[in-house]
């Protein structure tokens, strides 16, 4: 297992931390590596606000994409992201398994994700390239990783642990977050046909590919969605999705409620919102079943706008609108959760 030293990242980092043309007005884009501790190389790109005036939010977004995605699938989003929802900085990791990420060669836990993903930022961090409070955004099933990391990090705070990471997570923002219910046929009997298919050689069929290219086929909500879903490359072997797979199914089975893998929350106080479309064919659950999830207070968007279940590609305009009033409501909450603790 490789392990290094936090200045051997920080240097690594710095030397593979390249510039690339501008993603938008005002905005710069870097692409980088880094292997973690744990022996992932992870590829990421930056992008960064580069004027700093007054007016512009000094918040960062961890955006993460979902199972048979990658990084490079919020960059339609991007511009609308940094100029109107005016987050400062965006970070998109390709995670471990995908895209130009290294492969899943042996078995991973939710946990490795989220620390991986988090080394990547506090480095970030440690080289000055990004500063201020984040948001961790999620899509899909990967939304498990983004929980984790929120319970990592509060939890670090509650143990007096979080030395190199003094900047603060604001809340997570989950967009079509897909939950395995033993209800559904997906949670019943999906990770088991992963496991049997995750063993065919991709020679044969790259499962991730011929997953995605049906669903766009078969299930999307909408032309739009069907035609991203059917044209995109999915660059992400059969060993990785099976791996993939496994870690969140063992994720949700830890965090059983009532029969049904719910990833819990562990602080009442956490600032959690749901961007959802009614027309999400994978994102099941109605609005009571995520409340139930999240807790009562879930900041819960719906639309039903032609939106399916990636919203960062489909409705970019609405998506970064969605993430503004939901910062907003986040600021005003730890506002009032300020005021009473004085009062305390």
């Amino acid at each position: 297992m490789f392990e290094q030293s936090s200045g051997q990242k920080k240097d690594q980092l710095s030397s593979t931390l390249v510039q690339l043309a501008d993603a938008g007005e005002n905005i710069e884009q870097y692409e980088g590596r880094i292997e973690t501790t744990k022996g992932f190389d992870l590829y990421f790109r930056l992008f960064k606000h580069i004027d700093n005036s007054s007016d512009h939010k000094k918040t960062g977004l961890v955006a993460l994409h979902g199972t048979t995605s990658h990084g490079g699938t919020f960059k339609k989003a991007i511009e609308s992201l940094i100029n109107d929802a005016q987050y400062a900085w965006i970070v998109t990791p390709d995670t471990p398994g995908h895209a130009k990420s290294s492969t899943l060669e042996g078995e991973v836990d939710v946990s490795d994700y989220a620390d991986a993903i988090g080394e990547l930022v506090n480095t970030l961090y440690q080289n000055d390239d990004i500063s201020g409070d984040r948001v961790l955004t999620a899509n899909s099933g990967h939304s498990a990783i983004a929980v984790e990391m929120y319970n990592q990090h509060v939890q670090s705070e509650l143990d007096d642990l979080s030395e190199g990471d003094s900047e603060s997570i604001k809340g997570i923002i989950l967009s079509g977050p897909v939950y395995h219910s033993r209800d559904t046929f997906l949670g019943r009997f999906g990770p088991v046909l992963v496991s049997m298919l995750g063993k065919i050689p991709d020679k044969i069929i790259n499962l991730p590919q011929t997953v995605t290219r049906l669903y766009g086929k078969y299930r999307a909500s909408n032309e739009r969605e069907a035609k991203i879903q059917q044209t995109r490359k999915v660059d992400l072997s059969n060993k990785s999705l099976y791996q993939d797979v496994r870690a969140m199914e063992r994720f949700y089975r830890e965090h059983q409620v009532d029969g049904d893998y719910r990833p819990l929350i562990v602080n009442d106080d956490m600032n959690v919102a749901i961007i959802k479309s009614k027309k999400d064919n994978l994102s099941n659950g109605n609005e009571q079943l995520l409340r139930t999830l999240h807790g009562k207070d879930v900041i819960l968007k719906i639309t039903g706008n032609g939106v399916g279940h990636h919203p960062h590609k489909e409705s970019v305009k609405w998506y970064a609108t969605t993430h503004r009033e939901v910062l907003e409501e986040f600021a005003a909450r730890d506002a009032k959760r300020a005021y009473l603790e004085q009062l305390n």
